[in-house]
């Protein structure tokens, strides 16, 4: 039995509306965009000076802010796993910034 001319075009329009109607909710949602983590923050050992901690301070506190906007993001999109692995790797970074503040080794 074979279909129809018209049943044939009304499953392809079908298709095409689904697969459009899917695009458009997959745009829909926002991007989040991740921010790169300071290398100041993660490298090895003391700061060699106070200058050097405090640039890295405020590097690090510019990332955090980012980094919490980044987590509302995938907060907002339902996204739980992405929210923890921002909110670690953020606390990460003050974690290793505060070691080398303290002049401990790794």
């Amino acid at each position: 039995m074979r279909s129809s001319p018209r049943l044939h075009g009304a499953r392809c329009l079908s298709v095409m509306l689904a697969s459009f109607a899917l695009a458009v909710s997959a745009a829909a949602q926002p991007a989040c965009l991740k921010p790169e983590t300071p290398a100041c923050s993660t490298q090895k050992g003391p700061f060699a000076r106070d200058a050097d901690y405090d640039a890295c301070r405020h590097e690090t506190l510019r990332f955090k802010g980012e980094m919490e906007r980044f987590a509302a993001c995938h907060r907002d999109a339902g996204r739980a796993a992405e929210v923890q692995a921002a909110e670690a790797e953020l606390e990460r970074a003050v974690t290793q910034l505060n070691r080398r503040a303290r002049g401990e080794a790794d």
